[in-house]
């Protein structure tokens, strides 16, 4: 929970930003011995009051159910086992009459080092040192034998005397085993953003390397500005597990040094991490005394730089001001204007990003998940380059409502100026004709100087499949593979119709991504039955069984990367199929068949004739 007892949110000298998961404060304080005071914070799980005095807090759970007792009880064993000041002070705890479980703990003056990062990222050298100063911390946790599962910059306190306070410790685990934690099995705990790949698979699999990753996203953060890793759930999962971020030297000029210590820490594999807190804060200690041996980030490879130039233009109306909200804007490299409360002014530059209408709308669609609103425009305005950064100049910049929508709106909006630029899927929108809303990823839109591309996937469809005269031939299967966004499943749905117009069946569907919590299976749905057995042979019987039954072209989006096809003519015997090999995939990665902007619109003709020359005959078993 990421506002109990969190000072930073709470005590005088802080910034007053509401913490990411907050909920409005309860009304009416608890029963307690003797009045409480304010309630300093309030999260999904519990609420902090002050205790009159000032030097102690008193966290009650919202729940009087077993579960709420359980974790409070588990936090006070780890706050009384590893004791002040690496945490709380544990004063007492306890359960009230009404069921309710509570903890009365020491009161921490700071502020947490997620409202240090609001205004972004943080010098090496005072990076540095905060990271010396948690993992003293850290090593005190693990010391005393826990597990803390839930590092992330907004349970962290920096106190004036530059010591880092570790709060939250409802979800920690006892390490080597722990028969008594609170936490159900299979029930994913953390912080996603945070999260190291063992405890993403199961959160009773984790010693105290699964913090050190934690603490090198940290770091990573405090220097960088943004995490190793943003999006939505099934990206962060599916990044943690499997993605390397990119290097910290691309965000900040950083000690060698440093940057290798950073992402030793964001190791998949616990064995390649540093062994300890203390090794790795001995390691850092060695660093901080040393000349250091900076690593550059890379330089720009755009050729736009000052001078009038064409600017995407993103305003938006947060549903809340936190960190992880305009962390978003960092990571997808938007340049913030202004700021006022909840509204953000911000500007996607040619000079960052070799498309910025895509980006712009990358980052609009992460906002509108968040519950902000936002309204994209495109405007040519003046850019130059001074050392305190980059600056715009222009009526667009300088009186936003003049083309903000004049009416209300939810989601994401569009100028014509962008739209009519930006091959994005798009609906009518209520607002005034000059706007319109952006649509789904999924959705159709019309495809522009694709005809070349989509009737030579046409033709090798029907030339696999015996359609043009040629012999009959089985079952086909074609892959497209393009980045996120470019327009696979617009080609895939315009190949469909020329297929069904040519009397084949269609069946279109998505793939879901891991993390997704549906099997990647169901995309078969209606084609073939749940596969009962080992899953491999199931379908492949199954799917078999299908296309000698009934003539199908099943067409799927696979992971937001690649629009599969498997096709058979309605007069194709059950003897004959054709398959595309793995080469077709490879080429089609130089090139994708795509409705997008940019260099995929020249390259889509080598992946269909790479997949022409891919088909091949073989025996159906």
């Amino acid at each position: 929970m990421p506002c109990v007892a969190h000072p930073g949110a709470a005590h005088p000298g802080s910034p007053v930003v509401a913490p990411v998961g907050a909920v409005d404060a309860p009304a009416v304080a608890p029963a307690w011995p003797t009045p409480l005071g304010a309630c300093l914070g309030a999260g999904g799980f519990a609420s902090v009051w002050e205790v009159p005095g000032g030097a102690s807090v008193v966290k009650i759970a919202h729940a009087a159910h077993e579960l709420s007792r359980a974790r409070l009880v588990r936090e006070a064993e780890a706050l009384g086992a590893i004791g002040a000041p690496a945490v709380p002070a544990l004063l007492g705890h306890g359960v009230l009459p009404d069921g309710r479980a509570w903890i009365e703990m020491g009161r921490i003056t700071g502020v947490t080092l997620g409202d240090l990062m609001i205004t972004g990222a943080v010098t090496s050298e005072r990076s540095v040192a905060h990271a010396l100063a948690l993992l003293d911390a850290l090593a005190r946790v693990h010391a005393a034998g826990f597990v803390h599962r839930d590092l992330k910059p907004d349970n962290l306190v920096l106190g004036p005397d530059g010591r880092v306070t570790i709060l939250d410790l409802g979800l920690a685990r006892r390490w080597p085993t722990d028969g008594a934690d609170p936490t159900r099995a299979g029930i994913q705990v953390g912080s996603l953003e945070y999260m190291p790949p063992e405890q993403l698979r199961d959160a009773s699999a984790v010693d105290p390397r699964a913090d050190l990753y934690a603490f090198g996203c940290v770091l990573y953060e405090l220097v960088a500005g943004r995490p190793p890793f943003v999006g939505e759930a099934s990206r962060l999962e599916r990044a943690h597990a499997a993605l390397r971020p990119t290097p910290l030297s691309t965000h900040a000029s950083v000690p060698v040094a440093l940057e290798a210590a950073v992402h030793e820490c964001l190791a998949k594999l616990p064995d390649r991490r540093p062994p300890s807190a203390t090794a790795l804060r001995d390691r850092l200690l060695a660093l901080q005394a040393t000349a250091p041996v900076l690593s550059h980030a890379a330089p720009s490879m755009s050729v736009v730089g000052e001078g009038t130039q064409p600017v995407v233009l993103l305003w938006a109306e947060l549903p809340r001001v936190d960190r992880a909200l305009l962390g978003l804007l960092g990571a997808h490299k938007v340049t913030v204007v202004s700021q006022r409360g909840r509204r953000v002014l911000g500007a996607v530059l040619g000079a960052d990003h070799a498309d910025p209408a895509g980006a712009a709308i990358a980052a609009a669609r992460d906002l509108a998940a968040a519950g902000a609103r936002v309204a994209l425009h495109l405007d040519a305005l003046q850019v130059s380059t001074r050392a305190t950064g980059t600056s715009l100049t222009g009526a667009s910049v300088e009186s936003p409502e003049a083309w903000l929508p004049p009416g209300a709106w939810t989601g994401v909006v569009l100028t014509r100026s962008l739209a009519a630029v930006a091959q994005v899927p798009a609906r009518p929108s209520e607002l005034p004709s000059g706007f319109v809303s952006l649509g789904d990823p999924g959705d159709s839109n019309e495809l522009v100087g694709r005809d070349g591309t989509i009737a030579a996937l046409v033709a090798d469809a029907e030339l696999a499949l015996g359609a043009t005269g040629a012999a009959a031939a089985g079952p086909a299967f074609a892959v497209m593979i393009g980045d996120l966004a470019v327009g696979k499943s617009a080609v895939a749905a315009a190949v469909a119709d020329r297929l069904r117009a040519a009397g084949l069946h269609v069946h279109l569907a998505a793939i879901p991504p891991p993390g997704a919590g549906r099997a990647a299976v169901s995309a078969l749905a209606g084609l073939v039955e749940p596969a009962a057995g080992p899953a491999v042979r199931a379908i492949g019987d199954a799917l078999r069984a299908a296309a000698r039954a009934r003539p199908l072209v099943a067409s799927s989006t696979i992971c937001d990367r690649a629009d599969t096809s498997c096709t058979t003519r309605s007069s194709t015997p059950p003897s004959a199929a054709r398959r595309c090999r793995c080469g077709c995939s490879a080429s089609a990665r130089r090139g994708s068949s795509s409705a997008g902007p940019g260099s995929a619109r020249a390259r889509s003709a080598t992946g269909a004739r790479s997949c022409r020359r891919s088909l091949t005959r073989r025996r159906s078993p």
